[in-house]
């Protein structure tokens, strides 16, 4: 086993993914970006020139209304109005934001006005928008049948005269405003994705491994012969003076630094709506507390793993204290320079716990 082959081996493999994720993310926010601000700028068909065959859904169009029968629907954004576009006259509905439903509402009284005779004219007054032409939802579709239907007309009738989809307003309003959103997003995917391949190519995931080779004046040469002939679990190898986790970034323990190993078990219960029980997630690990305080682990799958290789570790480090109780727990926390001692005493007579 070459130690550097092995964790450059690992990090290709472990950041190839999120880098390709990451770019595929920032080339789509790129896109969304740009579309967005297209939408607001671009000239758009005029949806009173088109014909309701010529219509497409998800396609733009721009629009002014001067003709609207009234609303079908309401929510929290705006209000859905029937009206009558295009050169036949096709019935669909338009969704208006609510800064604009004051108007929209004057529009609707002009046109009955017009429809009842008391006008020559529909309304001088027009709202205009542009926006997707969305589909309905099934309640937004029976909203809008049932107004026809309370006007006495029925299904049958509006064959061939209406399109179920509505013209979303809302979403031309705020065409262009979120393109700068997606822009920063996109140039933040990016960056992270640089960032990675940096420190993939530079070695900076090597950090942890080089600092412990540094400090304790070891040969990469044969700290990779010793894990080579070690124990593998799971995501660890665990060699006669040497232990390789590999994570995120790679922790290289020297077991001359091992102060308290002991076995750590987490159970989360999942609920539904924070009252229902909804099963359990149990993770198991081995935690290494180490000279200078640090305390990486590693995750292992079954409760004999763990025992495997704490068994293992007390043949080839027998210095170290091993177990968890409450009394060592606070002992690492308050007075950690104790528990240093305790282990320093057993590597000078070879005592174990």
């Amino acid at each position: 086993m070459d130690l550097y082959k092995s964790l450059k081996g690992k990090a290709i493999k472990s950041r190839i993914v999120w880098i390709i994720l990451l770019i595929v993310l920032a080339l789509g926010f790129a896109g969304a970006g740009r579309e967005n601000y297209e939408n607001k700028n671009k000239t758009l068909p005029d949806l009173n020139t088109q014909t309701g065959s010529e219509l497409k859904k998800f396609d733009w169009y721009e629009v002014e209304l001067n003709y609207l029968v009234d609303t079908y629907a309401t929510d929290k954004k705006g209000n859905y109005y029937i009206t009558a576009l295009g050169t036949d006259n096709t019935f669909l509905g338009v969704y208006i934001p609510k800064n604009q439903i004051e108007e929209a509402d004057r529009i609707v009284d002009e046109t009955w006005a017009y429809i009842n005779g008391t006008s020559s004219s529909l309304s001088s007054q027009t709202l205009k928008g542009r926006g997707p032409l969305n589909g309905m939802s099934d309640k937004e579709k029976q909203y809008f049948i049932e107004w026809f239907t309370d006007a006495g007309i029925s299904e049958a009738e509006l064959e061939g005269r209406v399109l179920y989809l509505k013209l979303d307003l809302t979403e031309g309003k705020s065409a262009g405003s979120e393109a700068v959103i997606f822009f920063l997003l996109a140039a933040a995917a990016a960056a992270i994705a640089v960032i990675l391949l940096i420190r993939l190519f530079t070695g900076k995931y090597r950090k942890n491994v080089d600092a412990v080779i540094e400090r304790n004046h070891l040969v990469p040469e044969l700290v990779s012969e010793d894990l080579s002939q070690g124990l593998k679990m799971g995501k660890a190898v665990f060699g006669q003076k040497y232990a390789l986790l590999y994570q995120a970034t790679p922790v290289l323990i020297d077991y001359q630094d091992l102060v308290w190993v002991y076995k750590k078990t987490e159970t989360t219960q999942h609920k539904i709506y924070g009252i229902i029980p909804a099963g359990k997630t149990v993770v198991r690990s081995v935690i290494f507390a180490q000279q200078d305080k640090t305390a990486p682990g590693t995750v292992v799958k079954k409760e004999e793993e763990g025992d495997q290789i704490v068994q293992h570790l007390m043949q080839y480090a027998p210095h170290a204290i091993y177990g968890y109780s409450q009394e060592r727990e606070q002992m690492y926390k308050m007075d950690f320079d104790a528990m240093r001692q305790v282990v320093e005493g057993r590597k000078q007579n070879g005592q174990q716990l």
